[in-house]
């Protein structure tokens, strides 16, 4: 800027600028819009969901977390986080201890009973972090995993090697097994009787 000092009849007497160098200021502002964009860029391509709240409203979602759940783009903005959990307690676990334990510990971590916008019930793993460590004040971020198709699929072993048991105790099968470089050895509840070893009977299954 310039400032012109005049005397009784106006004439300029002196003049007074002053220059400020902006480059600096300038790339600052550059690089902060980059690191905005390239966050932005981020989240949209996560395939997890994501989402950040701020005293338990939902702040921001990225596309991955608005599919998940079935909510348009920026529908979820302003919500309150109850409308995804499909437990009431649940959600007040959540809001207690879970906070307490990133603040105590910094992150979270816990399987969650969500819901989506048809009402349709799902498992996801929720992970949380505070954004501002140390500040009780500060936003929150949480990823969302929709794991129900894991569970299933573990379900589904767990009873597959219910039948295989049952069918081998019924069908007169003895079963042993020894790993490799391993000394121990497991063998199924039946072959102790069968080898006329009935301390056997049960000790690994």
């Amino acid at each position: 800027g310039m400032v012109t000092a005049r005397d009784a009849k106006g004439r300029a007497t002196r003049m007074t600028g002053t220059n400020k160098n902006i480059d600096a200021e300038k790339l600052a502002e550059f690089r902060l819009a980059d690191l905005v964009r390239e966050q932005s860029a981020i989240l949209s391509a996560s395939p997890v969901g994501i989402f950040t709240t701020v005293d338990r409203a939902i702040r921001r979602a990225n596309p991955a977390m608005e599919a998940m759940f079935g909510y348009a783009p920026q529908e979820l903005i302003g919500k309150p986080t109850r409308m995804l959990c499909a437990d009431e307690a649940q959600w007040q676990i959540i809001g207690t201890e879970g906070y307490e334990r990133i603040q105590r510990e910094g992150r979270l971590r816990t399987e969650v009973a969500y819901r989506r916008k048809d009402g349709s019930v799902f498992s996801g793993l929720l992970r949380g972090v505070q954004i501002e460590p140390g500040n009780p004040d500060s936003a929150l971020l949480f990823l969302v995993e929709d794991i129900s198709d894991e569970q299933k699929l573990q379900q589904a072993l767990a009873e597959s090697e219910r039948n295989l048991r049952l069918a081998m105790e019924f069908g007169g099968i003895g079963v042993w097994q020894r790993e490799v470089g391993d000394d121990r050895i497991r063998w199924s509840r039946n072959i102790g009787p069968m080898l006329g070893l009935p301390e056997m009977a049960g000790i690994n299954v």
